[in-house]
This record gives C-alpha cells, sequence and structure tokens, in this order.
C-alpha cells in the first residue's frame, strides 16, 4: 500500500514525520555494539525508540522527546535453521521478504501473512503484533514465537524460550513482547515455529450489489464450521485499496466483496471450496459476481488482503486507521453500526473491511483533520458498545498528538505496567507509546 520505493527510504519519512526531523539514528553493526550504544544512551539520560527500517514508525503515542532511533537492522543474519524440525532462529533486522525467500526454498513458511510486498524486519513484525487476514486460522504471531533475546534496562541481555517448541523456561516473555512497540527494549533474536506451505490455496471473490447480502453470506459460511483459512468482508469506496482484488468494473454498482480461501491438500481444499459455493446457492441471493481464486491469483490476493491493513501514501495522506477487535459474534453490528455513524456525518471517503471469522475490524477513512477526528471517536464508541477493543493504528502526526494509541479502556494496564518496569525501570524506551503517560 506504499509507494514504490526502497524500505529504507519509507522508513526514514515515516521516523522524519513522527520522531522529528532532528532524531539522532545508530545503526549497530553488532550485538555487543548494541549492548554498548544502548548502555551510553541510558546514562546520558536519553530517550530510545528501538526500530528496524523504521517501516512502522506512524503506531504508537508520539515520543515525549526528541529520541534516539536504534536500529537493529544490520543483526539480519540467519542463526539457525533447521527445516526438519521446523524450527528457525533470525537476527532481529533480518528483512521479511528475506525471511520468507529463505523459507520458500524448503516450502516452509511462517503462518502469520508475511507475503511478497510485506516490508520491515522480523523484529518489527513482532513489536507491531499486527494481526494478518489468517488471524482465526493460523492463530497469532506470539503463538510463533518460541524463544527470543534481547536488550532491556542497563543494557542487558537477556534471553527466553528457546529453539524446541516445548521449551518453557521463559516461553511467555516472547507473547509478552509482541505488540509492545519496543517499550520492553530491544529485540535482538528471534526464534520461530513453522510450518510446511499448504499444497493448495483455493477460493472465492464473491461481489455482491447489497452490504446486507455479504454479510448474510458470511455469516452462513462462519457458521457452517467449514473453517476457511481467509474469510474477509471488503467494503472499498477507493481504487488504492480495491487495486488488484475486485476487478474495475465491479467497483461501481457493487457494495461488498467477500473472500474465503481454504488451504491444505488438494483433496481437502477442493472439498471444503466446494461446500462453501454450496453455502452460497443456499443463501437463495443470485444477484453476485463470482471469482475463483487459485494458484498465483490466491497468492496475490493474500498479499493484498494483508497489504490494505497498512496507510496509502503514508505519511502524507490524510488517513485515520481504527483498528477494532471484538467477538466474531457482535462484528457485524459493530461495523455496520460504525459505517452508519460515518455515513450519518458525511464522512464517506472510506474503506472498511472484517475479519469475519476473528471479529477484527478495519475502518480507514479519508478527511481533514477535524473530520478524522470525529471518525476516530465515533469508531471508538462504538466498538466500546460491541465490548470490544480499538486502537488508533495510523493517523497524521497532528491527530496523534490530540487521540491516543489505544482507544479503549486497557484492563490489563496495571499488571502490563509492572511488567515493564522489569525491563525498563527507568523508563527509557518509548515511553508512553502504548499506554500513554
Amino acid at each position: 500500500m506504499y509507494p514504490t520505493s526502497d524500505q529504507a527510504e519509507i522508513g526514514r519519512a515515516l521516523e522524519a514525520a513522527y520522531y522529528g526531523d532532528d532524531a539522532e539514528r545508530i545503526v549497530p553493526e553488532t550485538r555487543e555494539e548494541l549492548v554498548e550504544t544502548l548502555r551510553g544512551l541510558e546514562d546520558a539520560g536519553r530517550s530510545i525508540i528501538p526500530a528496524g527500517l523504521g517501516t512502522h514508525a506512524y503506531l504508537g503515542n508520539l515520543p515525549r522527546e526528541t529520541p534516539a532511533i536504534v536500529s537493529a537492522e544490520k543483526l539480519a543474519s540467519i542463526i539457525a535453521y533447521e527445516p526438519e524440525d521446523y524450527t528457525i532462529a533470525v537476527g532481529a533486522g533480518l528483512r521479511l521478504s528475506e525471511l520468507r525467500a529463505a523459507l520458500l526454498e524448503n516450502g516452509q513458511e511462517l503462518a502469520c501473512d508475511i507475503t511478497a510486498s510485506s516490508r520491515g524486519t522480523i523484529g518489527g513484525l513482532v513489536a507491531a503484533g499486527i494481526p494478518g487476514p489468517r488471524r482465526a486460522s493460523t492463530g497469532a504471531l506470539r503463538t510463533l514465537v518460541i524463544g527470543i533475546h534481547g536488550v532491556r534496562s542497563s543494557g542487558r541481555a537477556y534471553k527466553a524460550g528457546g529453539m524446541v517448541v516445548k521449551n518453557v523456561a521463559g516461553y511467555e516473555i516472547g507473547k509478552f513482547l509482541c505488540g509492545a512497540l519496543g517499550t520492553a527494549g530491544c529485540i535482538e533474536r528471534v526464534n520461530l515455529k513453522l510450518r510446511a506451505r499448504p499444497a493448495l490455496r483455493l477460493g472465492a471473490r464473491v461481489s455482491f450489489p447489497r452490504l446486507e447480502d455479504a454479510w448474510a453470506f458470511s455469516k452462513e459460511l462462519r457458521d457452517s464450521r467449514l473453517e476457511p483459512a481467509v474469510l474477509t468482508l471488503l467494503e472499498a469506496r477507493s481504487d488504492a485499496r480495491a487495486e488488484e482484488l475486485v476487478p474495475e468494473n465491479l467497483r461501481i454498482g457493487f457494495a461488498a466483496h467477500v473472500f474465503w480461501i481454504f488451504e491444505g491438500n488438494s483433496t481437502l481444499a477442493e472439498s471444503l471450496h466446494a461446500r462453501a459455493n454450496d453455502v452460497l446457492e443456499a443463501t437463495g441471493v443470485r444477484e453476485f459476481d463470482r471469482e475463483v481464486l487459485e494458484g498465483e491469483r490466491a497468492e496475490s490476493v493474500l498479499d493484498r488482503l494483508t497489504a490494505i491493513r497498512e496507510p496509502v501514501d503514508a505519511p502524507v495522506r490524510s488517513e485515520a486507521i481504527v483498528r477494532a477487535s471484538v467477538l466474531p459474534g457482535r462484528a457485524r453490528s459493530a461495523f455496520e453500526s460504525v459505517r452508519s455513524d460515518l455515513l450519518a456525518q458525511g464522512l464517506d471517503r472510506l474503506d472498511l473491511f472484517a475479519d469475519v471469522m476473528s471479529g477484527q475490524l478495519w475502518f480507514a477513512v479519508r478527511a481533514n483533520e477535524g473530520e478524522l477526528e470525529q471518525a476516530t471517536r465515533i469508531a471508538r464508541d462504538r466498538t466500546k458498545e460491541a465490548a470490544g477493543v480499538a486502537w488508533l493504528h495510523y493517523a497524521p502526526k497532528a491527530l496523534r498528538e490530540k487521540v491516543a494509541y489505544l482507544l479503549t479502556e486497557d484492563r490489563n494496564r496495571d499488571a502490563a505496567g509492572k511488567i515493564l518496569r522489569v525491563f525498563d525501570h527507568e523508563g527509557r524506551y518509548c515511553p508512553g507509546r502504548v499506554m500513554g503517560s
């Protein structure tokens, strides 16, 4: 979803926009240099932001003071890879594209939607913790982290977990760091659990003239217990998010698009796909356009469904993206209530999409600053009514200064704060980035 350009260039632009043009950027060459750099910055009383390439700099609350950015991008080796054991250990700075290529050579994958266009590093992927379109099928990224090495307060190195799935020593530390946005220090190495790439990905795109028909079918498919790896509903009002997903002639006159993908061995995937088509026919809806997704087309659609979670043309475009998580049974009502209120306020330049299986909802709105703040409040309030949680996933800096990253109450705030103080007792690492002041 970003403009086509070098990842480092994108990251620098985002870091400048959110951390300031004068933020110092330090790139240690070795683990030892990383430790010494962090110790020196802490001794100098500096605020530190751990980073990779900087492609997720837009996440979280803004720094309270001009920070020092410490990038692990040079710690980019594959440290240990045991294909027969389905485990790999990599430096935090390894680019996702390089990790994906190495795994492809052995017919394996990290089942958290690293696609052909994924940008950033494995450390950034862990720190961001953004769910992909297969969230319900493959589980959260934290379930795939079996070991982690990092550096916490006072430059103290630590390691938790290991290279064996059953190694439980410190196993939960890796889970805690997923989504922590660097607030617990620098990640240096990540050990991951892998799986074989599915023999077949097979599914469909079904476009409906009416949104209610798209939701009715999505619910029937979810309730059928066929458990597709992907079940995403998209209402896109911009070509930027619809391109490569929906043919241009279907972007007008069709209100919503449902994507399903099954994966596994050929016999299983084909059987489940046929039964999903039976579910569609049984709904009684006769007005729809259907496209079979298989081979390269299925891979391309999975790629784009992952990419649409990212901002368009960041940090330039005036856009806000709210991510919400509700119980799957409440996804439709939350989605429709947010949509209805946004449209009632004249906020019609929007893209809305839902992971129907897991209850992950995304609301992307393009408007001026005041309207974006209003749209954020609407998404927050309707999510709270659905007993869900919401984050301001992306916002221009001016809106970030006004609205907190975590939009709803964090029931684990006190417990999380106690753990963070163990990792960063002086509050030097991204202070307030997740939980605010």
